[in-house]
């Protein structure tokens, strides 16, 4: 299946624009399905990758054709492998049109954003109600886009498995995740999921309260699409009122808590930078 490349970006004037990271498919009766689209990486969360979600989400917020949104990936390995550590991240846009959206807070980059603050309040203030379809394996933030709220509804498909191996990185959640996992799951299991690291199978997800259902991998995107179709057929306003006062007082809190998480993320980010050039330099002195 071929599928569609060409979006409208809105900054700083209307232009179109040809995704390389992502896809964007407009279905019938209201429907829109967003993809992540780099196999070759698993999804990663590249700078590309980040752009072209903002633009995506801008994009499906002012199509008309757009009552819910589907969010997913190509493939079957992969939701989203977390963050593109090492790896070269060349930006696809033009630079004036990622400087208009950055202006707008719609762009990643900006300073003190560590914990994904931008991105995280996008989708949280999307309008439109979400579906997140999750197949395969899905890590670190790319877990918490799965999980923490950045969809309405959670669908995962029985091969989806999760895990957040910020332990062994010596980093902290973020995302909103030290917040949104807690208060989903209760806190004894959140600080075990983080803490431990552990691989969470879909079923184990499924009865922690994070997806709403399990479907084998086949099902997963028609079992999406009737979901969406059926909310699509409710009233958009309706909706709207439903996830915003369901999301409203946590939202409150929120960017705060992201403010918090960054903090941290920085400070490991240092302290993992001096210990690899600890490491870098004990190797040099051994030869």
């Amino acid at each position: 299946m071929v599928l569609n490349k060409i979006i409208t970006t809105y900054y700083p004037d209307v232009r179109p624009y040809t995704l390389t990271s992502m896809a964007y498919e407009v279905r019938e009766n209201g429907v829109c399905i967003a993809y992540f689209d780099t196999q070759k990486n698993l999804h990663a969360l590249t700078l590309n990758q980040m752009h072209e979600t903002f633009f995506v989400l801008e994009h499906a917020k002012r199509d008309p054709k757009c009552k819910v949104l589907i969010w997913t990936a190509t493939g079957s390995k992969a939701f989203s492998s977390g963050a593109a550590f090492g790896l070269n991240q060349p930006v696809s846009c033009a630079p004036e049109v990622a400087d208009a959206y950055r202006a707008q807070k719609m762009c990643p980059g900006n300073p003190g954003d560590a914990a994904l603050k931008t991105q995280t309040l996008a989708f949280w203030d999307f309008p439109k109600p979400v579906i997140m379809a999750i197949n395969g394996l899905a890590v670190g933030g790319g877990a918490n886009i799965a999980l923490m709220n950045y969809g309405d509804l959670v669908l995962a498909s029985s091969n989806a498995r999760f895990k957040w191996p910020f332990n062994k990185l010596g980093l902290s959640p973020e995302l909103g995740s030290s917040v949104v996992l807690a208060g989903i799951v209760g806190i004894p299991k959140a600080k075990r999921i983080m803490m431990l690291g552990e691989w969470l199978s879909a079923e184990g997800a499924m009865g922690m309260g994070l997806v709403n259902e399990v479907v084998e991998p086949e099902r997963l995107l028609p079992r999406a699409i009737e979901m969406a179709e059926q909310m699509a057929g409710y009233s958009p306003s309706g909706m709207f009122r439903i996830k915003d006062i369901m999301n409203r007082h946590t939202r409150a809190q929120l960017e705060e808590i992201l403010d918090h998480e960054a903090a941290y993320i920085e400070e490991g980010i240092v302290e993992m930078q001096k210990m690899v050039a600890a490491k870098k330099a004990s190797k040099k002195a051994k030869l």
